[in-house]
This record gives structure tokens, C-alpha cells and sequence, in this order.
């Protein structure tokens, strides 16, 4: 499998296992890129947390960032050692490396899951979409999404 993971060990370890077509897990903070049409990336109990996947059904590269918090100045220290755990340094980064594996921007196909978050009206809990960091996505897709390499 031909995939490029972020600086995590356990991402790593997951994309090295992954060369016979076997699953990439995703961890908080992490992402993947593969052009193994073989191969699957997967994510785990998002949350309140939000992936973001990208296809490109042409150059067949597929991604997954999954990133816990909208910007990384709520923790500089975290952005420094682990960027994609962030939506405003953590998508970049996952297209910048996709465009690397061949993915185009005119033909990329964008999906979000996650973004759930608990309210207390009257004492029920209910869950809803649209946290800040929901909201934060679809802002960064579209402003920061940086042009090919």
C-alpha cells in the first residue's frame, strides 16, 4: 500500500502493516493518503471529533485527516508536534500530501463525519450537529484548501 501517514507511530506502524491491502487506522491527531485501490483507511469513535476524507475517483487517491480541535493556537505546543490534530494546520497538511499522490483539486470529492456534541435542554441530552469545529471545516476546505504542489 502506498500511503503516506502522519508523524504518529501508531499511523505509521498501521500503513507499514497495510502493504497487502489491509486497513490504515486512523488515530486522533493523524491522517493517511493511499493509492492502493486494495487498501482501506479507517477512524475510530469520533465524537465530537471530525474526519475529513477526500477521493479522487480518477487518479484513485484517497485520504483521511481526523482532527480533534479547529485551530491550532488553543495549543501551540500540540500544533508544533502534531498539526493534524488540528483543522487549520491539519487539512492543509492532508492536501498537500494528497496532491503529492496525484490527487487533483478539480475532481476531489469531499466528505465530513463527526462533529457531534451534547446539549442539556431541560434536562435530556441530545445530540446535534454543528460544534465550531463542524463549522470550522467547511471555512477551512474551502478558503485553505492550497493549490497544487
Amino acid at each position: 500500500m502506498n500511503v503516506a501517514a502522519a508523524v504518529m507511530p501508531e499511523t505509521q506502524a498501521s500503513a507499514a502493516s497495510a502493504a497487502a491491502g489491509r486497513k490504515v487506522v486512523v488515530g486522533i491527531g493523524e491522517f493517511a493518503v493511499s493509492t492502493d485501490p486494495s487498501g482501506v483507511i479507517v477512524t475510530h469513535a469520533l465524537g465530537s471529533c471530525i474526519a475529513v476524507c477526500l477521493f479522487d475517483p480518477v487518479a484513485k487517491v484517497a485520504a483521511m485527516l481526523h482532527f480533534l480541535l479547529p485551530e491550532a493556537q488553543i495549543n501551540a505546543d500540540r500544533a508544533r508536534a502534531q498539526p493534524a490534530a488540528f483543522a487549520d494546520t491539519g487539512i492543509p497538511l492532508l492536501f498537500q500530501s494528497a496532491y503529492k499522490k496525484g490527487l487533483e483539486k478539480k475532481r476531489v470529492i469531499v466528505k465530513l463525519a463527526g462533529g457531534l456534541a451534547r446539549s442539556t435542554a431541560s434536562g435530556l441530552i441530545a445530540l446535534t450537529l454543528g460544534t465550531p469545529g463542524a463549522g470550522r471545516v467547511s471555512v477551512t476546505v474551502r478558503a485553505r484548501a492550497p493549490t497544487r504542489l
